[in-house]
């Protein structure tokens, strides 16, 4: 994703997801190591311990460009906060999900398929445009459960992915509730798998794989043919 217009509105998706009550204060620095895809906006450097100047300048910007449309507020000493507009506009988001590049996965969470998605679902969704999504790798709120967290996510992607690999049953109630807000649902299953889904998804076209390398291949031809259609 290269348009700067573009990674501005997804970094306020973002900060939204991680920052969902008013008046919650935002760090300019934690938010890079705190909040996933944050860093794939920013640049990842040869070492995450410290911001070079380079990746401060980036997250700055984007910060600075929110402040100008009116969506954060700047509070000082590098900290800012979601403003009325900002929840405004990403309730438009929500109500729309073809404006988000944001794409929700859904998968089994165990170090197995660790590799499935490093090495295939992720770089499929960033080489086609978008950012991705996983619940496990966000820093929640001590106040927000992963099921709310879950579904504020959901309502504010423009499509998903769903993997079906090891029956995770939180992957069927993702995949219905997606389904239920009208979002297009991409389904895949390692081929080992697959006889093992339950038959009310089944009947829905799986993309069917044998490798992350495969699955990454596939998944790049069905997101350009049938989400950027």
């Amino acid at each position: 994703m290269s348009n700067p217009i573009a990674q501005t509105q997804q970094f306020l998706v973002l900060l939204g997801l991680n920052y969902a009550e008013p008046g919650m204060m935002i760090p300019i620095e934690s938010s890079y190591y705190h909040i996933a895809g944050i860093k794939e906006l920013v640049g990842k450097g040869e070492e995450d311990k410290q911001l070079s100047t380079d990746q401060y300048r980036k997250l700055e910007f984007f910060f600075k460009a929110l402040v100008e449309q009116g969506y954060l507020q700047e509070l000082g000493n590098g900290w800012y906060t979601i403003s009325l507009s900002g929840f405004k506009h990403l309730a438009e988001i929500e109500n729309d999900a073809s404006k988000s590049l944001l794409c929700f996965v859904a998968m089994s969470f165990d170090e197995t398929e660790r590799e499935t998605y490093t090495h295939g679902i992720k770089p499929a969704i960033e080489a086609t445009g978008y950012e991705s999504y996983r619940v496990d790798e966000q820093h929640l709120g001590q106040e927000q459960t992963i099921n709310d967290a879950m579904m504020a996510a959901i309502k504010k992607c423009g499509f998903m992915i769903t993997d079906f690999t090891k029956q995770r049953p939180n992957v069927y109630f993702e995949a219905g509730y997606g389904l239920g807000r009208g979002l297009k649902v991409i389904y895949t299953c390692h081929v080992e798998h697959f006889a093992e889904t339950h038959f009310d998804t089944n009947n829905y076209p799986h993309i069917i794989y044998t490798s992350a390398e495969e699955l990454r291949l596939k998944l790049i031809a069905k997101i350009e043919a049938w989400i950027k259609d």
